[in-house]
């Protein structure tokens, strides 16, 4: 009797080791995907910013050429018609 309850319970051992190490690789496998689609958010996030940089930069270099292009249209206004004001 002895022998099989030390059989049984080196078996209920290995049942036990073995189902752990299943539920271990899933977890393992879900952190791997939580940790590339966190990467994934912080690159999307980057490029966004990224993009709305350029965006601004783009903007602030037509609105600098759109100035400028106001003062000469003024200037040569003004030479045009000596009596206009600045």
């Amino acid at each position: 009797m002895k022998k099989v309850l030390t059989f049984v319970a080196v078996a209920g051992m290995a049942a036990l080791v073995s189902c752990g190490g299943a539920e271990d690789a899933a977890k393992k496998m879900q952190d791997s995907i939580n940790m590339a689609d966190s990467m994934t958010r912080v690159q999307w996030t980057m490029d966004s910013m990224r993009m709305a940089d350029s965006i601004k930069m783009a903007s602030d270099a037509a609105m600098a050429m759109m100035k400028a292009d106001s003062m000469r249209m003024a200037d040569s206004m003004a030479k045009m018609n000596p009596k206009m004001k600045k």
